[in-house]
């Protein structure tokens, strides 16, 4: 068993080769577990080595770990807040991009709760199955927030365009999924640019709403929103090691 074998999330694979060398190992391991009683040799130091027999076990669900639960906590409220914005006003065009933001973050979320209960193996397919939906679901969640800001509250781009954002996004998405990036990082540099241009929307929306206290109080309240969403999130890659999750 290598140190990597151990890491709970692919995206820190810097190379595809690197990620489908972890998946060949983890698909390995799964193979092992499933094939019953396992024997184990290992050695301490000096010590001879000594082998020990493991029988694997069905994990129930009272042990999967706090950060299982946080994750799945977390996903959930993006989800709920969406929706709720949405009743609101079911016919605004910008509350419709805002609920698809929200379930699109629990999209992107879920999967990673799985990444941080993982112990020692799943299958690989099984993970990269998981990857796929975490990045399908953070690439739509950019172009969404994009599409949100450009809409709200002044309208900055024409409804009908404001879908087409989702195109570049999931053609990113399938080069990743073919491993036709660059690297295994791009995927990275592509939501962190439109982490950018959402930035930037919400800018100028900020700017042009100036001398509007109605409309700024209102985008103010998008972007309480989105932080809070984002910093949660974000919170789903810090908190697991602090509770002891590798």
């Amino acid at each position: 068993i290598r140190t990597g074998d151990l890491n709970n999330d692919p995206d820190v694979m810097l190379s595809f080769a690197e990620m489908d060398e972890y998946f060949a190992r983890l698909d390995a391991f799964s193979a092992i577990l499933h094939g019953g009683d396992v024997r184990v040799t290992w050695s301490s130091g000096a010590a001879p080595a000594q082998t020990t027999v493991i029988q694997p076990l069905t994990r129930d669900w009272k042990t999967l770990p706090v950060a299982f639960w946080f994750v799945w906590l977390v996903g959930s409220l993006c989800l709920l807040v969406g929706a709720w914005v949405y009743v609101l006003k079911p016919g605004d065009q910008a509350t419709r991009l805002f609920a698809f933001s929200g379930l699109l973050l629990m999209v992107a979320a879920f999967p990673t709760a799985v990444y941080y209960a993982r112990e020692l193996s799943y299958s690989g397919m099984l993970l990269r199955t998981l990857l796929a939906i975490n990045h399908v679901g953070a690439y739509l969640y950019v172009a969404f927030m994009i599409g949100l800001f450009l809409s709200y509250p002044r309208v900055l781009a024409r409804p009908v365009h404001l879908w087409w954002l989702a195109v570049p996004y999931l053609l990113l998405f399938v080069l990743d999924a073919t491993h036709s990036l660059v690297s295994a990082e791009d995927h990275l540099l592509a939501i962190a640019t439109g982490l950018l241009l959402m930035f930037a929307a919400a800018a100028a929306q900020w700017w042009l709403t100036r001398q509007q206290p109605v409309e700024r109080a209102a985008l103010r309240w998008f972007l309480l929103a989105m932080l809070v969403g984002l910093s949660l999130t974000t919170a789903t890659l810090i908190l697991p090691p602090l509770f002891g999750v590798p």
